[in-house]
């Protein structure tokens, strides 16, 4: 078994097939789990789960989904398809980590990583899939603390103890 997961895994790697939407979601996932996991009880609504679903996955997986087909169309930049797919997987989630982690985008930072990120890239453009690989794993710790934090949360909500059996809103002075 152990094999069989071994070569889908170098299957993956030394593969040509692209995949520009994992590369927007995983961009997007690892921020929105990391911010849910050491926020939880600010962030435990619906509507803050539709919005940062909108924001870190939605946009990055079609933003990144659309620059690669553009890529892919043009004649001059097809060969730079992956250069595109290593630079966005690593700037797209340190953005999202920035505004998450620090509160605020860190421009000036942000920007020499960019410049950093396109020259790695002109060498290090085919281990993009390493990377997101990489950022899979990173996400996973952030995600096993957000599902252990729900189940915390659903088990101590069925509790009997947790909930007053009087009603403190009806006293009256």
């Amino acid at each position: 078994m152990n094999s069989g997961i071994k070569t889908q895994f170098d299957n993956f790697i030394k593969g040509e097939k692209d995949y520009p939407l994992l590369v927007g979601f995983l961009s997007g996932f690892y921020p929105m789990v990391f911010y849910y996991s050491n926020n939880y009880e600010f962030a435990n609504s619906y509507q803050h789960l539709i919005f940062f679903s909108f924001l870190f996955l939605i946009i990055p997986m079609a933003g990144t989904f659309i620059l690669y087909k553009i890529f892919n169309h043009s004649s001059k930049l097809n060969f730079y398809k992956k250069h595109l797919l290593f630079v966005i997987i690593i700037e797209i989630t340190a953005i999202f980590l920035s505004q998450v982690y620090f509160l605020t985008i860190k421009k000036k930072l942000l920007f020499l990583l960019l410049l950093i990120t396109i020259l790695l890239s002109l060498k290090f453009y085919k281990s993009y899939k390493k990377v997101l690989v990489f950022v899979m794993f990173l996400a996973f710790i952030p995600f096993v603390k957000c599902v252990k934090t729900l189940i915390h949360k659903q088990v101590f909500d069925t509790l009997n103890w947790t909930k007053q059996n009087d009603s403190i809103e009806s006293t009256r002075l």
